[in-house]
């Protein structure tokens, strides 16, 4: 099928027509003489919905595939993008008092200027040759009397009396929770949390390899955005809000990310779609535009750095919040049958309760134990071991040893028979077949028969290629939230099988893995 051209002349007498408003407005703003001051929100915001009408037109006829519009289109998309960027800034700049922000407060309105002198830089420079090129396109019209009052943005004292009549709330504690615990698996995402935890900055060349990218902080806003929106639904507008003022700083910190977050994907995008040269057919003009090391330097230094600064201070609040508002409560669970509480499931335990940011407790054999810390429960193993070894001076002891035994009988022979029958009868687990029995067991001349089966299988135990099976209970005291995980998680043998083995962990314990 023969593919059917519009004709030029109609097409150019159509932009002409549809773009004589954004014309006026970038007319206006690359011939005034204080083009930073008249660059407000209002002359964002008019900018940015007459260039998103602008490219969708140009877009739907196929500009970008023109070698004579791809360069108009380009424009537009710039000015659309940066506009955008500029209005959300501005948004930050006045926004900043009632994010009740904690920490780097001074510096962050420094940066945000900063970075609002910067695109306006972009928008200002793109207007001048979106206008030039107007002209060589013969589609400039006479421009609209843009009145400066048009476009000043008054910002008046205070805010409107709050008369609205506020909602109770009875289970404050589990809307509560239920925010920070939401917060807190959000940001433990996989492929979110080298944004929000990484701290290596990266350059023009290094950016293909770095953890940043406009689909994982696409992701990340979307997060953020529904935070936003949980906040509003279940705690806006409520007397437990104008209770806690942790709730309205909580509130504020995920507004700011959120923001900083928006800005970041439209750079990001800007930066992959725009300034990567195998996307860009018109190469020669794209430095003219934007400089990408300026750009990635202002995602970087102001966007990422800032992002990070208050995920971690909203994480604390979070932390904090559910403290606050938590249910104590105890649950007793199996030890670890795979060698107690050595790494793997000492390090998952402790991972849950530092998520929640909970104080939990761990009673076994009459001994208190810090379990948010790994290294309290690798101290617990002593114990565990003690009691392993006790249980072993028993079942050998029960053992029914009817055996003669005399010079020519090899222990070795014995040993393993013992071993091989407790292990039948379920006492314990052989992780090495076949055992390695010590060399010189039948040299061991002076020791009893029973001495000699048990140092023997202690030995074993020692070096791992035994375990006894105990039937051995821990107490663990602490949040509710917290020991529901540490139960499912005991549930899933601690991540483990018998053999020490990693298993999978269900969806909702997915976090400890990240």
């Amino acid at each position: 099928m023969t593919a059917q051209y519009v004709d030029e002349t109609k097409f150019r007498g159509l932009v002409r027509q549809r773009s004589r408003i954004l014309f006026s407005y970038t007319s206006f703003l690359a011939n005034h003489e204080d083009p930073h001051r008249v660059l407000t929100r209002p002359l964002a915001g008019i900018i940015l919905s007459q260039s998103i009408q602008l490219e969708e037109l140009v877009d739907f006829y196929g500009a970008q595939n023109n070698l004579r519009w791809a360069r108009f289109r380009s424009f537009v998309a710039t000015l659309k993008r940066f506009s955008d960027v500029l209005y959300e800034l501005i948004h930050i700049k006045y926004g900043i008092p009632e994010y009740r922000i904690q920490e780097e407060c001074q510096q962050f309105e420094q940066a945000t200027d900063k970075a609002i002198s910067y695109i306006k830089n972009i928008v200002h420079n793109t207007a001048k040759q979106f206008v030039e090129h107007c002209i060589r396109l013969e589609i400039d019209s006479k421009p609209i009397e843009i009145l400066e009052d048009e476009i000043d943005e008054h910002i008046l004292e205070g805010k409107l009396k709050y008369d609205h009549e506020r909602r109770h709330v009875v289970e404050v504690g589990k809307i509560v929770t239920f925010l920070g615990t939401s917060f807190l698996n959000m940001i433990a995402d996989t492929s979110l949390k080298a944004i929000v935890e990484g701290d290596k900055p990266f350059d023009n060349e290094s950016y293909s390899i770095s953890p940043i990218s406009e689909e994982k902080l696409r992701m990340l806003e979307h997060n953020f955005h529904n935070m936003q929106c949980n906040y509003d639904t279940y705690v806006s507008k409520t007397d437990t809000e104008s209770h806690d003022e942790s709730l309205p700083i909580l509130r504020g910190h995920v507004s700011v990310v959120f923001h900083l977050l928006t800005i970041a994907v439209s750079l990001s995008h800007y930066y992959e779609r725009h300034l990567s040269e195998y996307r860009d057919p018109t190469q020669e003009f794209k430095g003219q535009l934007v400089d990408p090391s300026g750009l990635l330097e202002n995602l970087t230094d102001y966007c990422i750095h800032y992002i990070r600064n208050y995920v971690n201070s909203a994480k604390n609040l979070c932390q904090n919040m559910i403290k606050k508002y938590s249910e104590q409560g105890e649950i007793t669970v199996p030890v670890p049958q795979y060698r107690g509480f050595h790494v793997r499931p000492s390090t998952l335990i402790a991972l849950i309760a530092n998520h929640y940011g909970s104080e939990l407790k761990m009673d076994m054999l009459g001994e208190e134990y810090d379990a948010s810390s790994p290294l309290e429960l690798f101290r617990a193993n002593e114990a565990i071991n003690s009691e392993k070894r006790k249980g072993l001076n028993r079942e050998v002891l029960n053992l029914d040893i009817n055996r003669k035994v005399d010079s020519n009988t090899d222990m070795r022979i014995i040993v393993n028979d013992l071993v091989m029958t407790l292990a039948d009868q379920g006492k314990m687990m052989i992780y090495d077949h076949p055992l390695e029995i010590s060399p010189d067991i039948n040299d061991r001349k002076e020791a009893t028969l029973i001495d000699t089966i048990r140092d023997e299988v202690a030995r074993l135990l020692a070096v791992g290629k035994v375990d006894i099976v105990t039937n051995l209970q821990a107490h663990f005291r602490g949040d509710k939230r917290v020991l529901e995980d540490i139960k499912l998680l005991a549930h899933y043998g601690y991540g483990e099988d018998n053999y020490g083995n990693n298993i999978p962990l269900p969806p909702s314990l997915e976090y400890l893995r990240k």
